[in-house]
Order: structure tokens, then sequence, then C-alpha cells
């Protein structure tokens, strides 16, 4: 606090000629001195690295109840051994959504993954369920398999 108070007093102006926010001036006071071990030094500043590029796919799928389906009855489709998330859709209770990550970085694979996933889910299940639709993405590309085009 006490650097943005000097640098305003003293009149210091950015390269803009503004002294505010997002006046062009560089690095924010952040990254001006941090006390260290009693000193107070100079404290690197820099971009922070992206996170490194991965090759997963998200898969989702919608599957269709029938009649006396109900939220309590999601954790009876979750598959044992699979890290699928299931919920039930607010605005439509005959809808199950479902979503699961995908390591093949193959939107092709990973949509004929997601399609045998969502049928052995409708399959085990209870309950009457369809699989209506089933889409993988990745960060570019969106491929969707539905059963009524």
């Amino acid at each position: 606090m006490a650097l943005i108070r000097s640098a305003i007093v003293a009149g210091s102006r950015r390269r803009n000629g503004g002294t505010g926010i997002d006046s062009g001036m560089g690095a924010s006071v952040s990254c001006g001195t941090v006390l260290t071990v009693g000193r107070v030094g100079p404290r690197g500043c820099g971009y922070v690295p992206q996170t490194p590029e991965m090759d997963t796919v998200t898969v989702v799928f919608v599957l269709r109840t029938g009649p006396g389906f109900d939220g309590a009855s999601l954790e009876e489709l979750q598959p044992p051994g699979e890290r699928v998330q299931l919920w039930q859709d607010d605005a439509d209770p005959t809808v199950v959504r479902g979503s699961v990550e995908s390591g093949t970085g193959d939107l092709d694979g990973a949509l004929v993954d997601g399609r045998a996933l969502a049928d052995r889910i409708a399959a085990a299940s209870p309950f009457e369920l369809a699989v209506e639709e089933v889409a993988a993405m990745d960060d570019e590309r969106q491929l969707v398999w539905r059963a009524k085009p």
C-alpha cells in the first residue's frame, strides 16, 4: 500500500498518462517488493505458465427414463469401477445425464467408448432406460451421436 501511495504522491505517470488501474504502468504492485527474512528484496514477476496440454476427451450422454424414476435411484445406475458422474436433469426429470473423461485423445474412439458405456448403464439398470445422445468433445471439436437424428 505504501508503494502505491508513494507513486501517486510523487506524481508518477504511466505510459498513457494515467495513474489508475489498467493505465499501462507495467507490472502490478503485487510484483514489486516483498519482505523476505528480515530484508526487502525484489520478487520475480512473470506469467503463470498455462496448464499443460492434456489428451483428454470429455464424453457426455443422455439417458431417457421411464415413469417412476426418481433422483434417489441414481446410485443404482453407477457402474462399478467407472468414474462416471450421473445427475438427473432439473428441467426434465425423465432425463439422466452422465459424463466421463476419456484418456484416449481420439474423438472417434471416445464416442464409441461412450456409447458402449451408456449402453452398459442402460442394460444393467433395473429401470427402463434408453440412450438418446452421446457426445465426445475436446477443446476444439465435438462429435455427437443421436438415436433419433
